[in-house]
């Protein structure tokens, strides 16, 4: 038996939670976590929301010059243009 889960959870989820080629199955494979998980790698939210946690990023590490704003699952044509659109005039006008 695994005594580490998340060597177990690696087994399962290949190469990563994002990058699965089954993102339903890997979403129900992480659902156990609980939201803090993610917010310590992941922007959520409104776009108040989202540009009020880039800025605390950048406000905690100035070292920071770029950040990159991947949209999980990628959307395809319209929805990644739409999704640009959002992130330029909603987010990116907040920061």
């Amino acid at each position: 038996m695994e005594r580490n889960p998340i060597e177990t959870l690696k087994k399962q989820l290949w190469p990563d939670f994002h990058h699965a080629s089954d993102l339903v199955t890997a979403r129900e494979l992480v659902d156990c976590l609980d939201d803090a998980v993610a917010e310590s790698f992941a922007f959520s939210g409104t776009s108040s929301d989202v540009a009020a946690q880039m800025r605390s990023v950048l406000a905690e590490l100035p070292e920071v010059e770029i950040i990159v704003a991947h949209p999980v699952p990628m959307p395809v044509r319209d929805e990644l243009a739409s999704y640009v659109q959002w992130l330029v005039r909603d987010v990116s006008s907040q920061l």
